[in-house]
């Protein structure tokens, strides 16, 4: 998951973040 977020630009990468939290919490 986090190679796929390097792999993206810095506003993808933020949204790929949030979608990490995300799936940790629930």
């Amino acid at each position: 998951m986090q190679l796929f977020c390097v792999n993206r630009s810095t506003v993808m990468l933020l949204q790929c973040l949030e979608l990490s939290l995300f799936m940790q919490i629930g």
